[in-house]
């Protein structure tokens, strides 16, 4: 199975040196925006949403609404969550489209985790979904 193409530079630089105040946080934001987009492309209209609160408490500056929000259940949680979201099922889009887009999220997702580590907020749950969507890319799953 091909790779699916990905922004390296929205990827890369997230585990390097994110931090809320820091300029690097627009990557972040980035990062955040390409999950929402890929979530409202295919109709997971509740997890974009959880996204998009996500990325409102970070450009305001609440930091504790962004970090119950981001490492939360609606985030990294079972089913209904953004980690949850296969987009295979229910697309609009051409199942190649959806099928091509599925790794390009799950990519996006493990970034962010990194992200959370560097900063110090990861839980056990966002390290487990990371550990387990780098095997399914690492695997072509």
């Amino acid at each position: 199975m091909a790779a699916a193409p990905t922004a390296p530079h929205l990827l890369v630089p997230l585990a390097a040196e994110l931090c809320v105040r820091h300029p690097h946080a627009t990557i972040l934001i980035e990062n955040l925006r390409e999950i929402e987009s890929l979530l409202r492309k295919h109709g997971y209209v509740g997890q974009a949403n959880a996204v998009a609160r996500v990325i409102t408490a970070e450009q305001a500056g609440d930091r504790v609404a962004f970090a119950r929000e981001v490492t939360g259940l609606g985030f990294w949680g079972g089913a209904g969550s953004v980690a949850d979201a296969d987009l295979r099922y229910n697309s609009p889009r051409p199942p190649e489209e959806a099928a091509a887009d599925v790794p390009r999220l799950r990519q996006y997702m493990v970034a962010l985790a990194d992200a959370l580590e560097h900063e110090g907020l990861a839980t056990q749950r966002t390290r487990d979904v990371a550990s387990t969507f780098r095997y399914w890319l690492a695997q072509g799953v």
